[in-house]
């Protein structure tokens, strides 16, 4: 709506008196405008003074419905839509056609040329490591962006004549030397488990190698990191030789040690990342390069929330825990030196009947957190105290035959039991898998009384590991 001007002597340009003004109501603003609608003025003066005040109004009119457009975007709905065709003019003259087709561009881009792309665009993208979190990015602020700084907006195509070297991403460095980030709950099935125990979730986490973003499982009881070899060269990791540990406590041949460079997880630098890249045996879920191992969780303490698929890392190296755990189960650790040779992190444990006093005697071994099995899982010699035997086909605790994995001409391999364990200072129950489970023939510790504590026990709801205080927490 437009407005008339008024003169010093209280009139308008258009000859009535701000008293007599069709639409006086309104009293006068303090710069001498007077904000009754022109419209009425010109229907009662004519067409004769009509066109010297068009022009006026014109602009007025533009003036008002940009900032009206502005006011628009800043609310909590930005219908980008209706502030480009109520404006006259804007501020990046660009149509909602080519907007559109930006925005679509920067779609179809790969996950390091669209970081690198918002970036330019002034986003703050640390943190973003995925697909999904930079495309929430893009529709989120890169409209605004866009409608602000055409020229800045344009996306690179690369040719075959000019190949661009992308540029190192640089993180703000964090004093506090903490990071939060996603993690990725991944269906995970363990071939070394009877396929009656089904798959699980398991943690993954992407850490950010140049500029790519590498997704790797995590695993307490993996002791060293390792990278599959076909990733390892697509990547350009730096061969540097041969792994001091391979030729005693690794098997297959044609293991070899690589350097990742410098690798962020979050805005933390994590420094140079060096892992072995192995071409057969590992078993990850789909999309994983790797899994990092004890020696790499061993530079943090790690808070991982199951339940929000979220973590936080901590690297310090002296003083308490940075994590409420008032509420959780504590189980300390210790290094466990197995048959094989290799060192794993280890608790006591006791094993009884569900239902069970505290006072009665249960069986006691040695149990070793694993967070890619899917389920807990102990030897016979574990239960050996709970006078089960290990009959020619394994029953339950009522008496009822249970399923076997082995043919009915050899002795029952396993059987599912429900028991209670006591870790630490807290109590768990869960169904474990009990007898010759590969896991114990691939760690030679059939004849010994041991368990695998699995995700089923681990991952609840919170799960907190911290190796430099040899503690780890469990929901309860």
């Amino acid at each position: 709506m437009g407005m008339a001007l008024v003169a010093p002597g209280g009139f308008c340009e258009l000859g009535w008196s701000a008293q007599h003004c069709p639409k006086a109501a309104v009293r006068l603003s303090a710069d001498g405008h007077c904000p009754a609608a022109a419209s009425s003025c010109l229907r009662s003066r004519g067409p004769a003074i009509l066109w010297p005040t068009v022009a006026t109004l014109l602009v007025a009119a533009g003036g008002s419905e940009r900032r009206s457009c502005r006011r628009r975007r800043t609310g909590k709905k930005r219908d980008i839509g209706f502030c480009r065709r109520q404006a006259t003019g804007g501020e990046s003259g660009i149509d909602i056609s080519e907007l559109s087709s930006r925005i679509a561009s920067l779609r179809a881009l790969r996950v390091r040329d669209l970081k690198r792309e918002l970036t330019a665009l002034g986003l703050q993208t640390e943190g973003c490591v995925d697909r999904d979190s930079l495309l929430e990015l893009l529709e989120r602020q890169a409209p605004a962006v866009l409608l602000r700084r055409p020229s800045e907006a344009s996306v690179s195509r690369p040719t075959a004549e000019v190949v661009e070297t992308p540029k190192p991403i640089t993180f703000p460095r964090n004093k506090d030397h903490w990071t939060h980030s996603r993690i990725f709950m991944k269906t995970y099935e363990d071939q070394r488990v009877l396929a009656s125990a089904g798959s699980s979730k398991v943690i993954t986490l992407d850490l950010q190698i140049g500029t790519t973003a590498v997704r790797f499982m995590v695993d307490m009881a993996s002791r060293h990191s390792v990278i599959k070899t076909i990733i390892a060269k697509r990547i350009s990791a730096v061969d540097v030789g041969k792994p001091a540990w391979a030729s005693a406590e690794a098997r297959s041949k044609g293991i070899r040690q690589v350097s990742l460079g410098k690798v962020w997880f979050g805005n933390l630098d994590c420094g140079p990342l060096e892992l072995a890249a192995v071409s057969e045996g590992i078993q990850t879920p789909m999309g994983c390069a790797g899994i990092l191992g004890l020696d790499f969780l061993a530079g943090f303490d790690w808070e991982f929330d199951v339940a929000n698929e979220r973590v936080r890392a901590f690297r310090i190296m002296k003083g308490a825990l940075p994590f409420d755990v008032s509420s959780m189960i504590s189980v300390p650790l210790q290094k466990v030196r197995l048959p094989t040779g290799a060192d794993l992190l280890g608790c006591r444990m006791e094993v009884r009947r569900p239902g069970r006093s505290l006072e009665e005697p249960g069986g006691c071994c040695m149990a070793f957190p694993d967070m890619a099995a899917p389920r807990t899982m102990c030897t016979w010699a574990a239960v050996s105290a709970l006078n089960i035997k290990e009959p020619d086909k394994a029953t339950s605790l009522d008496g009822s035959i249970l399923a076997a994995s082995a043919s009915e001409h050899q002795r029952c391999q396993t059987a599912d039991l429900h028991l209670r364990l006591t870790i630490g200072d807290g109590h768990v129950e869960t169904l474990a898998c009990v007898g010759d489970a590969e896991a114990f023939k691939d760690l030679e510790l059939l004849t010994w009384p041991s368990a695998i504590l699995g995700t089923d026990v681990l991952f609840r709801e919170r799960f907190i590991l911290s190796v430099r205080l040899s503690m780890i927490w469990l929901s309860p």
